[in-house]
């Protein structure tokens, strides 16, 4: 076929200047989404002041400042050990006679938390203060943190490779099926282990989205409007970057705030209907008939291959038969 052809054909599809937008529309808004998993664990993986849990004080009806000024060793507002006193002891008695006690006696040595006390009423619930993903455990937080990135790398490794073998949009309506199944399951998990799971999957589905976004845009427009159009594709992170700070605050848990970053997206399957495939792959692949629905038929598009043979003059044909015979 005349490559020439498809691009002008192209140059006057793209003069509908809404199907322009509704195809950015289509492949940008995803990406609004990518942004804000990317940077939700500033929120979901807020780290409030913490403290050791002292189970005989809480029983005794303590308060987390009493038990603080009681257990922790310099009142530090982030601590991993405890005073090793006797607070079996100090069931019945109270806080004062407790403190006064304390304050004439030497202080023990100092033991590792089993458990800790979070302050939640400054940081609502996030995933540290749920599943105690400090001191020994704050390797789980720093995974979980780069999760997303992780998938994403993967990603950008695989999906640009598949993209050209099995076809631009099959890949994103995979990215974006695999994008909101798993940033909702996110939100239901009884572990790290399968948090950091998730978030990897949602870093997969946010690559895959946006490298075949970003290319049916490009294939589908022409390069008048490709500069334009790729400049206004990145205002997705802006839009993402104000939406997150919204959602944390309407929000009381980790858990809310996960679904309200993710159950929107179920609304790409909106997306995945209507966003066509890229043409140019079409035609490569040979699909022709298809490409031509995509772009339109008024614009009459011949994509018969013609096959142009240059002359061969006499001499040239008889030296060819003569080298045959001779092998």
């Amino acid at each position: 076929m005349d490559p020439v052809k498809l691009e002008n054909a192209l140059e006057k599809k793209c003069e509908n200047y809404a199907w322009l937008m509704w195809i950015l529309f289509l492949s940008a808004s995803p990406i609004i989404f990518n942004t804000v998993h990317l940077a939700s664990y500033t929120f979901l993986g807020r780290n409030p002041s913490f403290f050791c849990n002292i189970p005989e004080l809480v029983e005794a009806n303590w308060t987390k400042e009493q038990i603080r000024e009681i257990s922790n060793p310099g009142l530090k507002k982030q601590s991993c050990v405890q005073y090793a006193w006797n607070y079996s002891l100090l069931k019945d008695v109270d806080f004062n006679e407790a403190l006064n006690y304390f304050n004439v006696q030497k202080k023990p040595d100092v033991v590792k938390c089993k458990s800790f006390i979070f302050d939640e009423e400054v940081f609502h619930q996030t995933v540290i203060s749920e599943w105690n993903l400090v001191c020994d455990d704050n390797s789980l937080s720093l995974t979980a943190q780069g999760a997303v990135a992780m998938g994403k790398f993967g990603g950008a490794v695989t999906f640009g490779l598949l993209g050209d073998r099995f076809g631009r949009k099959k890949i994103f309506v995979f990215s974006c099926l695999l994008y909101a199944t798993s940033s909702i399951a996110a939100a239901f998990v009884n572990s790290s282990v399968m948090f950091i799971i998730f978030r990897i999957l949602i870093g997969l589905g946010g690559a895959g989205v946006l490298e075949a976004g970003y290319t049916i845009l490009l294939e589908l427009t022409v390069k008048n409007y490709r500069a334009c159009l790729g400049n206004m594709f990145n205002l997705g992170f802006s839009l993402g970057m104000i939406y997150l700070p919204l959602a944390a605050y309407f929000t009381n848990t980790w858990r809310e705030l996960q679904l309200a970053i993710s159950v929107p997206m179920v609304l790409f399957v909106i997306n995945c209907w209507f966003l066509p495939e890229s043409p140019r792959w079409l035609v490569t692949n040979g699909n022709f008939e298809k490409a031509v629905e995509i772009i339109g038929k008024e614009h009459e598009l011949d994509f018969k291959v013609t096959t142009h043979c240059p002359p061969v003059s006499l001499e040239v044909l008889i030296l060819v038969i003569y080298s045959c015979k001779k092998y």
